[in-house]
């Protein structure tokens, strides 16, 4: 006689706290393939966020299953009796289970940890910005180190955005910023070598240079030096013009006419687009500096607040660069033009607390100095300042 067996598969269950910072949630998942997470939450924070956190953890890291069990606030005993049932079901159930302490609140903390002595079950925790895992019971055969199958889902741009509950905008994304064309970097590092040796003034140089065209036809485009009010300012921007000859970036098609116009084309729209956009050339050399450090930095994100775009009335904003080191969000305002001022500082710390979390560096790059009020303000609100 022939006998079929089914042998059903065990599963890897990790126990642990929905708390509010989200990568706290994720981040087991996101360097272990973990078949089931059940998060013990106050019943507002799983209303909140627990739809937009399943929906990653499947979309991402391929979790199979998510359990969300609400739990009392400050009542230990019933906690504990509604963990101590939920762990009991998935051992009963012949899986491996293991208890996951990074973040979360301290009470509901106390309560796994007295769990996890009772039952004699494994404990780890995770350092974020280290992006060290610490097993609490070293050397158990059940570490999740050894049980689990290690892998590490790259975490980019997007994901980071979409872990806060928000979107990026990729429509609104300018062409501008689109630096991985190769003909796009060669032209790009002959603008940043321009920027670079006068920084302070390319805002008002390369304005008054985009102010003072007139397009024609066939791409060809009328430098006109009546259009500036003095002498200097003319010799000025004769003198960006002729930079802007040596590095090829235009190229001319007709010669001066009475000291008065220059008929010549751009090299490429990137040029034409990036020189119109007066702090595109220094958030554009910010990013390519941050990728030489951290490997992932995306320039002009435009970030949906809530996650539903095209709406009719909705919060967008514009994040000059944002880079990660490992699990760390890097934001970061460029200004060019004059003075930083409070705003500034405001809406980049208002955008970090938002998108960035608790782990979250800000930071400020300016072509110029800032003054005094505006240095302590920004050192008070964490932001560091780097001028050029």
């Amino acid at each position: 006689m022939i006998r079929n067996s089914i042998e059903i598969e065990k599963m890897i269950v990790n126990f642990e706290f929905l708390d509010n910072e989200p990568i706290h949630n994720v981040i087991t998942a996101l360097n272990f393939a973990v078949d089931k997470i059940v998060f013990f939450g106050f019943d507002t924070d799983v209303k909140r966020h627990g739809d937009a956190l399943a929906c990653f953890l499947q979309k991402y890291c391929d979790v199979k299953e998510i359990e969300f069990i609400r739990i009392p606030r400050n009542m230990l005993r019933e906690i504990l009796e509604k963990m101590r049932t939920a762990v009991l079901i998935e051992k009963d159930a012949g899986n491996q289970v293991f208890f996951d302490l990074t973040g979360g609140d301290e009470l509901p903390l106390v309560a796994l940890g007295m769990l996890a002595a009772e039952t004699e079950l494994p404990m780890h925790v995770f350092n974020v910005e280290k992006g060290q895992l610490k097993e609490l019971e070293e050397g158990a055969p059940a570490e999740i180190s050894r049980a689990a199958v290690s892998r590490k889902v790259p975490f980019d741009v997007k994901m980071l955005i979409e872990l806060r509950e928000g979107r990026v905008n990729e429509k609104l994304h300018k062409t501008n910023k689109a630096i991985e064309d190769e003909k796009n970097q060669r032209e790009l590092q002959s603008m940043i070598s321009m920027f670079e040796k006068d920084a302070e003034n390319w805002s008002e140089r390369s304005a008054a240079f985009i102010g003072a065209l007139t397009e024609s036809e066939g791409g060809q485009y009328y430098l006109d030096y009546d259009k500036v009010s003095s002498n200097w300012r003319r010799k000025e921007l004769r003198h960006f013009y002729n930079e802007l000859l040596h590095c090829k970036l235009i190229s001319e098609t007709g010669a001066m006419y009475g000291n008065d116009w220059n008929c010549f084309t751009f090299a490429s729209d990137f040029v034409r687009r990036t020189l119109s956009e007066t702090g595109a050339v220094l958030e554009l050399k910010t990013c390519l500096e941050l990728r030489k450090l951290y490997g992932i930095a995306e320039p002009g994100v435009h970030v949906d607040w809530n996650g539903i775009l095209d709406e009719d009335v909705d919060v967008i904003n514009e994040v000059d660069v944002i880079a990660i080191d490992g699990y760390t969000p890097i934001l970061v305002s460029c200004k060019c033009g004059n003075g930083v001022g409070l705003q500034a500082l405001y809406e980049l710390d208002t955008v970090a607390q938002k998108f960035g979390g608790r782990y979250a560096r800000k930071i400020l790059v300016s072509a110029k100095g800032m003054s005094r009020t505006d240095t302590r303000r920004a050192e008070e609100m964490g932001i560091e300042v780097r001028t050029i």
